[in-house]
């Protein structure tokens, strides 16, 4: 009898999920569990998820929903959240949502006046780990008794928000409960921009560190956060990058990537810190300089931007060049992707660059379109992209570099070789594949 019809024949295990970020919400942060979701049954899971009932959520994709399982059981319990007061206290508008990134964007606020810098410094220095953290103990009380009546087998939190790592470490030793924590970007060297005092980085520090040696498993997306909690907590955590899920490309219109014009795509958040000033200055350079290159170039901005990027672009005069979508669902973004000639990536500028690896990296790797990655030499993302033959990598802060690798595609643009792109080595980021992976995990601690 196959395997999969032996697993699937034996009753179902229950594994409680603690997440934020879930349908509606866009972005992100809500594909990989999502996608978990999706595939844990077929591996002896059972999931019930956690998620608040009243979310202050950045950005709104209602297509998202529909991929939510049906059946699928879901708990919801209240969240008080900061945001109401913090748009009081600035004057922004209470039906506004609030700016992805924002807490660890913090300069562009800083530059706002006296209101923003102390908003600034009350997030980083008040609400410690985040400004979720007021869920935390409702959540406990809520879900120790649901247990009561209908117990788990284990618990998983993803984060961030990191506070809900609290949650899990609190029902950890009020239940005894196996538990994996898994972490979706790093916490305590993340939050540098948000005037931290010591008092703050260090308790930050001490939190991240009770959570990984409590936690029975703990799992991170890239190999450099797991060198982090090897040095720091002296825990050796599993590596499970994000992905892809075939299944939504099979359900998406296959385009033909434009020949008319050479497209860079780049589909995202674009924030401040995501700005790459190195990269305007090299396409500054190769549209006064390379006229044939100056006719087709086309840079295709989809998402929010942050101010410093139109201030960059209004400085170095690409204003004819550089186009905005705003927020579209997510469908049509790979619908994009696929059509676009060449995918940019841009990594966060900051110390912990070299560990980031981002989700949109992997949506790259399915729209099987070529890759330019601008981000830190040595770093994950580079060891991906050449373990994928999926593209070129620059350095973030070499206008040389990013301007070499900008003239290469348009030399392929111009042969037709762009159009014969093919990456290798995919199947490793399946969305299903991940999720065996994850149930492995959840079988050792149980």
């Amino acid at each position: 009898m196959p395997l999969a019809m032996i697993v699937k024949s034996k009753p179902l295990k229950r594994v409680l999920l603690i997440l934020y970020y879930w349908p509606p919400s866009g972005g992100a942060g809500v594909h990989r569990w999502l996608k978990f979701v999706k595939y844990l049954p077929d591996f002896g899971w059972k999931p019930i998820v956690y998620v608040p009932s009243n979310p202050d959520y950045p950005l709104l994709d209602s297509r998202r929903l529909e991929e939510v399982p049906e059946g699928l059981e879901i708990l919801r319990h209240p969240i008080w959240e900061p945001f109401s007061l913090y748009r009081k206290f600035t004057g922004k508008s209470q039906e506004s949502l609030m700016d992805f990134g924002h807490l660890v964007n913090a300069g562009t606020y800083i530059e706002k006046g006296w209101r923003e810098r102390l908003a600034i410094w009350i997030r980083g220095n008040i609400f410690i780990p985040d400004s979720r953290v007021f869920w935390t103990r409702p959540s406990v009380r809520f879900l120790e008794a649901y247990h009561r009546d209908h117990p788990f087998d284990a618990i998983i939190t993803s984060g961030p928000p990191h506070s809900l790592h609290l949650t899990g470490l609190a029902l950890k030793k009020r239940t005894g409960l196996p538990w994996l924590a898994d972490f979706r970007d790093p916490w305590s060297e993340y939050f540098n921009s948000l005037m931290l005092s010591g008092f703050a980085r260090n308790l930050h520090a001490k939190l991240e560190k009770n959570v990984l040696q409590a936690a029975d498993k703990v799992v991170v997306i890239g190999r450099f956060m797991q060198q982090k909690h090897l040095e720091s907590a002296g825990i050796q955590s599993e590596l499970v990058m994000n992905g892809f899920d075939p299944e939504d490309y099979e359900t998406t219109p296959k385009p033909i990537p434009d020949r008319a014009k050479l497209t860079l795509l780049y589909a995202g958040t674009l924030s401040r810190r995501r700005n790459c000033q190195a990269f305007w200055k090299a396409l500054h350079t190769l549209v006064n300089e390379q006229p044939a290159f100056a006719e087709v170039i086309d840079v295709h901005i989809i998402g929010k931007a942050d101010a410093t990027v139109f201030a960059e672009i209004a400085a170095h005069n690409l204003e004819a060049y550089v186009r905005f979508t705003d927020f579209i669902p997510f469908q049509e973004v790979l619908f994009e992707q696929m059509h676009a000639g060449v995918l940019l990536l841009f990594v966060d500028n900051f110390e912990g660059a070299p560990w980031v690896l981002t989700g949109k990296f992997f949506e790259y790797l399915a729209s099987n379109r070529p890759i330019l990655a601008l981000g830190p030499r040595g770093g994950d993302l580079e060891v991906e992209l050449e373990n994928t033959a999926s593209g070129l990598f620059a350095d973030f802060n070499d206008p040389g570099n990013i301007q070499t690798a900008l003239w290469t595609f348009f030399n392929q643009y111009r042969d037709g070789s762009l159009f014969d792109y093919q990456n290798i080595n995919t199947g490793k980021y399946s969305r299903k594949y991940l999720t065996s992976l994850i149930a492995s995990f959840l079988n050792q601690i149980t």
